[in-house]
C-alpha cells in the first residue's frame, strides 16, 4: 500500500537527477512511477500527493499570492496528465526533488507567486536533466560491460543516434506546447 511512511522511506536517498537513474537501474529499492500509480490506485490519488506537495510549497514559500484552492484542484490533473503524458517515467522520489527544489529556491524567486506553467516548467526541466544522467548511465554501462567487443564507430553511432532522438523529443515537445497556448 501506498503509505506516507513508505513514500517517505522510498525517497530519502534520492537527492538529483543521477541518484535517481542509479537507484532504478540498481533495483534496490522500489520507487514507483507515476504512471504504475496511477494504473494501481488511479488519478485522485496521485493527484492528492500532488495537491499536498503544492499546499506544502504555498505555506513554505511565503508567496505574496499564494495559490487558491481552485488553482490547486485545476493544477493537479494538469501536472498528472503533463507527466503521463511524457516518455520518461517520473518516480516519486523525483517528483519529491522537483518540489524541493522549489522549496529551496532553486528555480529563483516567486514574486508574482507561481501557477500550473511554472511547476510544468520545472518539471520538463528536471526531465531533460535526467535523460542527461541516462545518457551517461547507459555510456558507463556500456564501456564497462563490453570494452572490447565494440569498435569506437558503434560507440559513436550511438552516441549519435541517442542526440538525434533527445533533439527530436525536445522539438516535439516544444511544439507541441507551442500549439497549446
Amino acid at each position: 500500500m501506498l503509505t506516507p511512511a513508505f513514500i517517505r522511506e522510498a525517497t530519502r536517498a534520492v537527492t538529483n537527477p543521477r541518484q535517481s537513474v542509479e537507484l532504478c537501474k540498481s533495483g534496490q529499492i522500489y520507487v514507483p512511477t507515476v504512471r504504475k500509480i496511477v494504473k494501481e490506485l488511479g488519478d485522485q490519488r496521485m493527484e492528492a500527493l500532488i495537491k499536498a506537495e503544492l499546499v506544502t510549497l504555498n505555506v513554505m514559500l511565503n508567496l505574496a499570492r499564494p495559490m487558491t484552492e481552485p488553482m490547486i484542484e485545476g493544477t493537479a490533473p494538469l501536472v498528472v496528465q503533463h507527466i503521463l503524458e511524457d516518455d520518461c517515467d517520473i518516480t516519486l522520489a523525483d517528483l519529491r526533488i522537483i518540489f524541493d527544489r522549489a522549496k529551496k529556491g532553486t528555480y529563483g524567486s516567486f514574486y508574482g507567486g507561481i501557477g500550473s506553467a511554472d511547476i510544468i516548467a520545472w518539471i520538463d526541466g528536471y526531465i531533460a536533466e535526467k535523460c542527461s544522467e541516462y545518457e551517461r548511465w547507459h555510456q558507463n554501462e556500456y564501456q564497462r560491460l563490453d570494452p572490447y567487443e565494440r569498435g569506437s564507430s558503434d560507440t559513436k553511432a550511438e552516441r549519435n543516434a541517442f542526440h538525434e532522438a533527445l533533439a527530436q523529443y525536445t522539438q516535439a515537445r516544444l511544439t507541441q506546447n507551442t500549439e497549446q497556448q
